[in-house]
């Protein structure tokens, strides 16, 4: 017997949501690293918050599976440094990925949806992962601010594409 998921898919036959432009299959740490090296010192307390270095990249890459159309793996890899003027304090490093399908969606959208929207989604999660091993190590939970994935996109590659990406993902799902 297998069980049937939210996006309509069994373990048997995986398969595209009915009007659904964008499924989230699975989300999973891929890689993830955190190390103190300072410690025990960096712990006691009385000393100065650490400035922190954040950076964020998204990437996503094609994958061929049988039965499932456009498929992709995204994923968003998240470093943060903290620092002291005595030395690092930490260092954390999370690649969480996510597959996922776009369904009935022209190609060239396809690459604002995996770098804009998709993040949107994981964030929470991967954010969630930041907090709770940095305090697993010791320290205050450390609670990333929102990230503007649309704002990075378009830094990162120029001019907003044609139409609005989060109109036709609306769209999209009024009308199934």
């Amino acid at each position: 017997m297998s069980d049937t998921s939210a996006t309509g898919e069994t373990e048997d036959n995986p398969q595209k949501a009915p009007g659904l432009p964008l499924v989230i299959h699975s989300q999973y740490i891929k890689d993830m690293s955190f190390e103190s090296p300072n410690a025990p010192q960096a712990l006691f307390p009385g000393q100065d918050n650490p400035k922190m270095d954040v950076d964020i990249n998204i990437e996503a890459a094609r994958i061929n599976h049988e039965q499932i159309e456009n498929l992709y793996e995204v994923q968003l890899v998240l470093k943060v440094k903290a620092e002291r003027p005595q030395g690092t304090v930490f260092i954390i490093e999370l690649v969480y990925a996510a597959t996922v399908s776009l369904n009935n969606v022209p190609e060239e959208k396809h690459h604002p949806l995996l770098l804009m929207q998709t993040p949107h989604y994981m964030f929470p999660y991967a954010r969630q992962i930041i907090s709770d091993t940095v305090q697993s190590g010791g320290f205050p939970p450390l609670l990333l601010s929102p990230v503007n994935f649309r704002q990075m996109y378009f830094n990162r590659f120029g001019n907003a594409p044609e139409g609005d990406i989060n109109e036709d993902v609306e769209e999209s799902q009024k009308s199934a």
